[in-house]
């Protein structure tokens, strides 16, 4: 699914508050064929342990909301690295970006996903 994205986005658009950076930060693989920008809300695929932009109707694993990017990746033609957010922080929920065509429903669902990694979008 493609993601919608602003153009421009910095870290201080997406990040409100983290515990501490070596915590609340990983460096995680996105799966060739995807991007990820500032704000980008993800999962992950199970069995490969890559990330992939969220997708509410997968069944793989990547339905379930895990991470968000601070980080600006295009793995369109391989696999690359993207800095993201797996737990404990706030972040600027105006800003998360979605895929295309989400409804509120799999969106309020993602939001409490995050928030079982102690991720709180705030507004």
């Amino acid at each position: 699914m493609p993601i919608v994205s602003v153009q421009g986005a910095v870290l201080s658009d997406v990040l409100l508050y983290e515990l501490n950076n070596s915590l609340s930060r990983r460096t995680v693989i996105l799966k060739t064929g995807n991007k990820a920008v500032y704000g980008t809300v993800l999962g992950k695929i199970t069995e490969e342990n890559k990330y992939v932009p969220l997708d509410p109707t997968a069944t793989d694993g990547s339905q379930t909301a895990c991470a968000v990017s601070i980080d600006n990746e295009d793995a369109s033609s391989a696999d690359g690295k993207v800095i993201v957010l797996t737990n404990t922080a706030a972040v600027f929920g105006k800003n998360l970006q979605w895929p295309e065509g989400i409804t509120s429903e799999q969106q309020a669902q993602a939001l409490a996903d995050l928030e079982k990694t102690f991720i709180q979008a705030r507004n």
